[in-house]
């Protein structure tokens, strides 16, 4: 649930790679592997592209593809910057799996002529630059990859090397391309590289990423800045966020739209943006068959994540017949995970965090502060 409500509040509708919500019947945003059987069709996987990957999985996702019970393989490829990572694109056009249905997540490795044969086949790219840098100190080659006709779709990755959301990547991928190409990346192909983008990445052209009758009302609606609606999105943090619908349902945005669609059916969240202003939003967390808050959640995951013997002892006799206490507990853990420690639980919204800008700092991301100037973050 946490990780829904982090993307939901940075405007995302649908993502991919993540476990179903376990606290509500209906998931906040669309868990895109886990769509109902027969309309989803993605099948994504993290695989060491070896030898025996060749030989015991790539005919079954082959044969799937050419049955069309797939329409989209979202596949981990080329994430490092070494020969092995460059070798694995090698050994997917050996098996005959360079295709268009192939999504290759990060391919920060991709030498400029693996990019060319990938565009000649009508391949996609997710490009993650924050993640990218900081695990490996370069990102994909955007810029080869788009001339010869790759489509490219752009990520948040995850929360150990990720932003905290699509905003704020959106922010860290105009600032990388410029310092690496010395131009700009319009803001319109920006906007289209989280929106139509991953729609056709997956074979969900008829589904979602654009605004039409039929498709998804699944949609972000902004507080204008200008005349221009992509550089308002491109500028755009979770305090300009007016309203998010999934699937119609307006699940974040600001409390005076919220309370007239949804009366009595929210929970007020109080942020501090920008050198500690304050301003609200409220969120649902529950959906229509829910009945866990989001203040419930967060304390609960406070708790795990304290790691105190006695809690953990406490939760394990719900689930386990043996009538553990925390002395028993605590040996185990000591002995089993020697130097564990504890760690706080992030804020939800980016502006909150200054503890995310301190170890981007750390970690020499060279964006830093770029990120900085945009959301100057206040520490709670």
């Amino acid at each position: 649930l946490f990780a829904e409500v982090r993307a939901l509040v940075g405007g995302t509708t649908a993502f991919i790679f993540s476990q179903p919500c376990l606290y509500t019947e209906d998931r906040l945003v669309r868990n895109i592997e886990h769509e109902p059987p027969g309309t989803g069709g993605v099948y994504a996987s993290v695989s060491r592209f070896n030898e025996a990957f060749m030989v015991e999985q790539a005919p079954a996702i082959r044969d799937r593809l050419d049955s069309g019970e797939l329409r989209a393989w979202v596949a981990h490829l080329a994430e490092g910057i070494d020969s092995l990572s460059a070798n694995e694109f090698d050994r997917l056009e050996g098996a005959n799996l360079l295709r268009e249905e192939l999504v290759i997540v990060h391919g920060a490795g991709l030498t400029p002529d693996q990019l060319n044969k990938f565009g000649q086949v009508g391949g996609h790219l997710v490009w993650s630059p924050t993640s990218n840098y900081i695990l490996y100190g370069k990102m994909a080659d955007v810029k080869t990859a788009l001339e010869s006709g790759v489509t490219v779709s752009l990520s948040n990755d995850w929360a150990p090397s990720g932003t905290h959301n699509i905003l704020a990547e959106l922010k860290v991928a105009a600032a990388a391309y410029r310092d690496r190409y010395g131009s700009e990346l319009p803001p319109r192909l920006l906007a289209e590289m989280i929106t139509v983008n991953p729609a056709k990445a997956i074979g969900w052209e008829n589904r979602a990423g654009r605004l039409a009758s039929g498709l998804n009302a699944d949609i972000i609606i902004l507080e204008r800045n200008g005349a221009d609606p992509y550089k308002t999105l491109l500028e755009a943090t979770e305090k300009k966020i007016r309203l998010v619908l999934v699937a119609g349902d307006p699940l974040f945005g600001d409390p005076d739209i919220m309370e007239i669609l949804k009366p009595n059916d929210t929970e007020l969240l109080r942020v501090k943006g920008p050198d500690g202003e304050k301003y609200s939003k409220r969120i649902d967390v529950t959906k229509e068959r829910g009945d866990v808050t989001l203040r419930t959640a967060l304390e609960r995951l406070r708790r795990a994540h304290r790691l105190d013997p006695a809690d953990m002892a406490s939760d394990f006799n719900v689930t386990s017949p043996n009538d553990l206490d925390e002395h028993t507990v605590k040996k185990y853990v000591d002995e089993k995970y020697p130097g564990l420690k504890t760690i706080p639980v992030a804020p939800v919204f980016l502006g909150n965090d200054e503890d995310f800008f301190v170890k981007l700092k750390q970690m020499e991301f060279p964006f830093t502060e770029s990120l900085r100037a945009v959301y100057r973050p206040f520490k709670e």
